[in-house]
């Protein structure tokens, strides 16, 4: 898979949509920065979908992402 925004897309289109709720962790419906650890696609483009800059990516905040993309 390639390493510009194409592939980008392609690795975070719909798994990342269906593990966003198990990388909840606590439950908040938010992704921090820390959950998403150990999610390689999701730290690989957590800046780029931490728009506000507050360590935290929402699923509204995934989406439009992901829609951009």
């Amino acid at each position: 898979m390639g390493t510009g925004q194409g592939g980008v897309r392609a690795a975070l289109g719909r798994p990342i949509r269906e593990q966003f709720a198990s990388l909840d962790y606590d439950r908040n419906a938010k992704v921090s920065r820390a959950e998403a650890h150990g999610n390689v696609d999701l730290t690989a483009a957590f800046d780029d979908m931490d728009i506000d800059r507050n360590g935290v990516v929402t699923k509204a905040a995934l989406d439009r992402f992901l829609t951009l993309r």
